[in-house]
């Protein structure tokens, strides 16, 4: 009997041992959990008030200090190990985000979690300040901001690529719109509703020499989805849905005569797909003149040329639905002298005012590069050449 209570005693207080140590770790685990939760909380919390100041990346982590700073008033301090604007985040998954210059916040560092019963089990770290027995628990917060404005279907998009990321060029529109979208807060046409006094801007088909891209455009016209050929999607409105890093193929027999025929037949006042309230940028932009001015709009002059400009009272003043309106995909370079896939950087409005072949046989359509606001997309309000969605969480 004696040995039984013995037996008994023994097996209670190993008992009492491993309820007091799991109890002892549940302890700690909250100890942890609740770093880790705080420490995550205030990554997040600093990478959102960052992001809407991309990509003025100096101001966003100004912005990401600052609430930082105003969260470690009590409770565990966020310890920041870095706050940072890498040009691609890795997603806890392992797959990747890859946005331009200013186009990321991210925002590292840690809360310590001081154990209480760990130690006496064996379990003591040390923390990365190193005090002992105590556990820094990590978090990691970033916020993006990418171009991936959508154009719906029913927009006039034209099957015309337009280069956008080589700024050394030999075709100064190349040159143009790799430097626009390289320098702008926002990939897009010059600023929305802005007079654009620069004409000669040539939008027209790839044109390469010993590997050389002298002119820019796409070799083979953009393959834009649905059920249209090449003549539909010239002269009429878009089937499809299109967005910005979506891929798209090219198409072939696209020939000179061809483009000249569709973008006539587009222009045609018998197309009743658009308006035809104007032939001239200027109108376009400032209205019909014969209607009296608005003059509740300062006019304009032309720098080139001196020539001042009146707005007038026109209810389809810079109407996009204008035939003389080009939607254009800017897209980037293919490697196959233009005529593989391509992938589309952003969206270009562009003003058509001539329509002809050069001496090389290329079919040209000269004009000026817009800025606009698009109708609403499945993406949110795109400008001209699409607009960053708002700063998002990825994780």
């Amino acid at each position: 009997m004696r040995r039984q209570r013995g037996a008994t005693l023994v097996l209670t207080a190993l008992s009492l041992t491993a309820m007091l140590g799991v109890a002892a770790l549940a302890v700690d685990l909250g100890v942890i959990y609740g770093a880790r939760r705080r420490a995550q909380a205030v990554a997040d919390a600093a990478a959102l008030a960052g992001g809407p100041l991309l990509p003025n990346t100096a101001q966003a982590a100004t912005a990401a200090n600052g609430v930082i700073a105003a969260n470690n008033g009590g409770g565990g301090a966020f310890v920041t190990t870095g706050v940072s604007s890498p040009t691609s985040v890795t997603r806890d998954d392992g797959t990747t985000v890859t946005v331009g210059p200013g186009g990321s916040l991210m925002v590292q560092g840690y809360v310590n979690a001081p154990l209480a019963f760990g130690p006496a089990v064996g379990f003591g770290p040390s923390s990365r300040d190193g005090a002992a027995n105590t556990l820094s628990v990590p978090a990691q917060a970033a916020v993006v901001t990418q171009n991936a404005c959508g154009l719906p279907s029913g927009v006039g998009v034209a099957p015309f690529g337009l280069i956008g990321d080589d700024p050394n060029s030999s075709d100064p529109t190349a040159r143009y719109v790799a430097t626009l979208l390289s320098t702008a807060a926002n990939a897009q046409t010059p600023s929305p509703k802005t007079y654009q006094p620069t004409a000669g801007l040539i939008l027209r088909q790839n044109v390469w020499s010993n590997g050389t891209l002298v002119f820019a455009g796409d070799f083979d016209p953009t393959q834009l989805g649905g059920s249209q050929g090449y003549a539909s999607s010239i002269n009429n409105t878009s089937d499809v849905p299109l967005t910005a890093g979506q891929s798209l193929s090219t198409q072939a027999s696209a020939t000179i005569s061809l483009t000249q025929q569709y973008l006539g037949a587009r222009l045609s006042p018998s197309n009743a797909q658009f308006r035809h309230d104007y032939a001239t940028y200027t109108d376009w932009f400032f209205g019909d003149h014969t209607q009296p001015v608005d003059t509740s709009q300062p006019p304009v002059t032309d720098p080139n040329t001196g020539q001042t400009y009146y707005y007038h009272v026109d209810p389809h003043r810079q109407e996009l639905t204008d035939a003389h309106v080009l939607i254009v995909p800017v897209i980037q370079q293919s490697s196959k002298n233009g005529t593989g896939p391509v992938t589309i950087l952003a969206f270009a409005a562009f003003f058509v005012e001539q329509i002809y072949a050069n001496k090389n046989n290329n079919a040209i359509a000269q004009g000026r590069f817009i800025g606009l606001t698009l109708p609403t997309a499945s993406a949110g309000d795109c400008t001209g050449a699409g607009d960053r969605t708002p700063p998002r969480l990825v994780r």
